[in-house]
């Protein structure tokens, strides 16, 4: 019996699994991905500050 639960505990995670790599590949497609928080200039402040 406890096979059984198994199983279904198993198939039950891999639906849920593939929804959400769907829903995650849809919310990028149509926004482009997150935001990103540092500016280039940003990103350019370390080779700066080992002059």
């Amino acid at each position: 019996m406890f096979h059984v639960f198994a199983a279904l505990s198993e198939f039950i995670r891999e639906l849920i699994v593939a929804g959400t790599r769907e829903g995650l590949a849809a919310a990028r497609a149509r926004v482009g991905g997150r935001p990103t928080v540092v500016s280039p200039d940003l990103r350019r402040a370390p080779f700066w500050l080992t002059w």
